[in-house]
């Protein structure tokens, strides 16, 4: 019994030194104005996929007040309780519809500058879904990247948002921009990022889109059509944003194949494909924003269905796309 409780303490210690280690490490790269790749690096090998699964399944579940009070309550809590565990200063704002109200949770990460750079996903779902992918999926990753951050300096404050009313008319998006719009800089968009279909022509492109981007369809033709990649969407007033993410994701986590796509016009022309989310309250009001998103029904057939389980969804290309977006944060807000 003795020797086995001298190795369990050897084995701590040793776990211990290696925190350590890890931390004077990256401590050190970050005390000055930018972190160097090497920081970025290991701090996105500190991703979670066990945290990312903890979360969906912790969400997962109608999320709209009027069809499971107790439920939305429940998850209001646990996101908020989630960034306070992660040492963000957390405030709610109350959403008012017509007929709805909601509320959108903020979790403040103080930078140098009060000038914000947004990272968000909405939380709420339409009301006969669970909502894994939609959006258990992106708020799972929000969460994730604001438990890395605590070892983050940064120039530009980051606020960790969790929007209410996605699904009945962006309510806490738009009403969220009107608030804190005049600070922020830039946003990052997380709606349905997590799930793959691997199977040959299981990926569809909308005929009225197949002219204006034939670069785009030609390229996932070559590939058979599979539904494996992440989708970044810009608008004009956004490339950079949206070539930041890309150059990330190519340095940190090459495995993830990344479609870019830029809406003309805010998106004006197709707006079914394009103006579908919280990112438009951004482009509104002219502030750089880029999504991110799986495709929705064009790719995933349980969307807004009942069928939208935690079990259906691709843990490891989720796991991914919250490392390229904690790269590009990082980067963004270090500059």
């Amino acid at each position: 019994m003795t020797l086995f409780y001298s190795l369990i303490i050897t084995l701590f210690s040793v776990i211990l030194s290696l925190d350590i280690a890890f931390s004077s490490s990256f401590n050190a790269r970050t005390r000055g104005k930018s972190i160097d790749s090497l920081a970025i690096s290991q701090l996105t090998n500190q991703v979670d996929s066990t945290e990312i699964k903890k979360v969906v399944d912790k969400l997962a579940g109608v999320r709209f007040e009027r069809a499971n009070k107790t439920h939305m309550q429940a998850c209001r809590q646990y996101i908020a309780s989630e960034f306070e565990k992660h040492g963000l200063e957390v405030s709610t704002q109350a959403v008012i519809g017509k007929d709805l109200s909601g509320v959108n949770i903020i979790g403040k990460h103080q930078g140098e500058s009060d000038s914000c750079i947004v990272l968000g996903a909405h939380y709420d779902t339409v009301w006969n879904s669970p909502g894994a992918d939609d959006n258990a999926s992106g708020v799972s990753s929000v969460i994730e990247i604001s438990r890395l951050f605590n070892r983050v300096k940064t120039k530009y404050t980051i606020l960790f948002v969790a929007f209410d009313l996605e699904e009945y008319g962006f309510l806490g998006s738009d009403q969220f921009v009107a608030k804190y719009g005049s600070k922020i800089k830039a946003a990052f968009l997380l709606d349905m990022v997590g799930y793959v279909s691997k199977g040959v022509n299981s990926q569809k492109f909308p005929k009225v889109l197949r002219k204006r981007y034939s670069t785009i369809q030609q390229k996932l033709q070559t590939e058979k059509m599979v539904g494996d990649f992440v989708l970044v969407t810009a608008n004009e007033h956004a490339t950079d944003l949206q070539q930041i993410l890309v150059k990330c994701t190519n340095n940190y986590v090459s495995d993830l194949k990344v479609v870019s796509i830029v809406a003309d016009d805010n998106g004006k022309d197709y707006p079914r494909f394009f103006r579908a989310g919280d990112h438009v309250a951004f482009w509104n009001h002219n502030i750089k924003s880029v999504y991110l998103g799986d495709t929705a029904g064009l790719r995933n057939s349980n969307y807004h269905s009942k069928r939208d389980l935690p079990n259906t969804l691709s843990i490891p290309f989720l796991t991914d796309v919250t490392k390229a977006v904690l790269a590009s944060l990082i980067t963004l807000s270090s500059d």
